[in-house]
């Protein structure tokens, strides 16, 4: 049975990854400006549009393996899987070498809330050696299309609409100071993204290690 998400409620989305045979995460939250009757369909099927148009430029070492989501605020909801369908690419496809699994790309986001609990973070990881210049990503390489590609497809479906249909949500950053340290959160620590920044210096996630973290 389709899992339903009711106008402002908050959902977390867990998207899982596997880089050298470890997990490889990232939490992001969207807030529906209407009932969503289908979550899956909706919310699930668009941001896996989006990054299914950004996997193939990662290295080979990464593969998506699926997205989570749950209603976490005003209460806690019940789990909706994604799952690639056959013959979708999941695995990254770039030539050559990678960077070591905790060197990331990173996406900077700028909310409606100013401070630091207004902002947040995305951590791609999946950096082929070959889209690198020393420390940094090489802005005529394709990932660096790819990732601001990402960002426009992602600011497009989620953004704040004037009359809002079925399936429609923003996407947004929780802060854990204001919305609680887990779920369900506070509605009042969910701020919407309006911005959304590749960053050319690469980053590092150090908890992503051989035989460890995320």
């Amino acid at each position: 049975m389709p899992v339903a998400v009711q106008t402002g409620e908050i959902v977390q989305v867990l998207v899982q990854g596997t880089i050298e045979e470890q997990q490889c995460e990232n939490v992001w939250y969207f807030r529906a400006q209407a009932v969503d009757p289908d979550v899956l369909a909706n919310l699930l099927a668009d941001i896996a549009a989006c990054l299914l148009a950004l996997i193939p430029i990662l290295s080979a070492n990464y593969r998506l393996d699926r997205l989570k989501a749950k209603v976490v605020s005003p209460a806690v909801g019940p789990e909706e899987e994604w799952l690639p369908g056959v013959g979708a690419t999941v695995q990254g496809t770039a030539a050559g070498d990678s960077q070591p699994s905790f060197v990331s790309a990173l996406v900077s986001l700028h909310t409606t809330r100013g401070g630091r609990s207004g902002r947040g973070r995305v951590y791609f990881a999946g950096v082929a050696e070959g889209d690198t210049v020393g420390s940094y990503l090489n802005r005529e390489a394709p990932l660096w299309a790819a990732l601001a590609a990402f960002v426009l497809c992602m600011l497009d479906k989620f953004k704040a609409r004037d009359v809002p249909v079925a399936g429609d949500y923003d996407w947004g950053v929780m802060s854990r100071k204001i919305g609680g340290l887990k779920p369900p959160f506070l509605a009042a620590g969910y701020a919407r993204i309006v911005r959304a920044v590749p960053k050319d210096a690469l980053a590092t996630t150090r908890s992503r290690k051989i035989g460890k973290g995320r």
